[in-house]
């Protein structure tokens, strides 16, 4: 009897062991495909330079939501690597846009991912409530940081009204 509690035992124990190292790999693989959002938003993003985005300003586009000064103000901020952006001014977007309309300008440079940072951004609609609120795997945190700016390869340094990516 002592035996067949013993053996018992061990498989409780190994299946709780099995259970916790699942869960861990289930949480390792949600970052994985936070990154990846992240990674595949940029690779779709149809700016991903400056110029691309003085052209895209130059028509039609979701930066016409802005004012003018602001609309310049963000485009001058936008700072483009390699892998992604590095950093924007995003104050004018949170003061003057709903979470939608800062989505789709963010979509354009493969940054939409950070939108539901923007807390202080009037909400209108149900969807503006989502973006803001909702728990969507494809909203990653911790791959930028409010008010602070991209100054120079991979040092970000405080600065109100900016965000510094993990591109910077």
């Amino acid at each position: 009897m002592k035996k067949i509690m013993a053996t018992l035992l061990v498989f409780l124990g190994l299946a709780n062991m099995a259970g916790a190292v699942e869960k861990k790999d289930q949480r390792g693989q949600a970052a994985n495909n936070d990154v990846a959002a992240v990674d595949l938003a940029w690779e779709l993003a149809p700016v991903k330079s400056y110029n691309e985005l003085i052209n895209m300003a130059a028509k039609e586009s979701p930066l016409d939501a802005l004012s003018p000064a602001a609309k310049q103000r963000f485009i001058d901020s936008v700072v483009f690597t390699e892998e992604g952006v590095a950093g924007f001014y995003y104050k004018d977007l949170e003061l003057e846009l709903t979470p939608s309309e800062i989505h789709k300008i963010l979509s354009l440079i493969g940054a939409q991912h950070m939108t539901s940072a923007f807390k202080k951004a009037r909400v209108e609609t149900k969807a503006d409530y989502s973006i803001l609120y909702s728990k969507d795997p494809k909203s990653p945190d911790g791959n930028f940081l409010l008010d602070y700016y991209c100054y120079q390869r991979a040092s970000c340094e405080e600065s109100t009204g900016k965000a510094c990516t993990k591109n910077c």
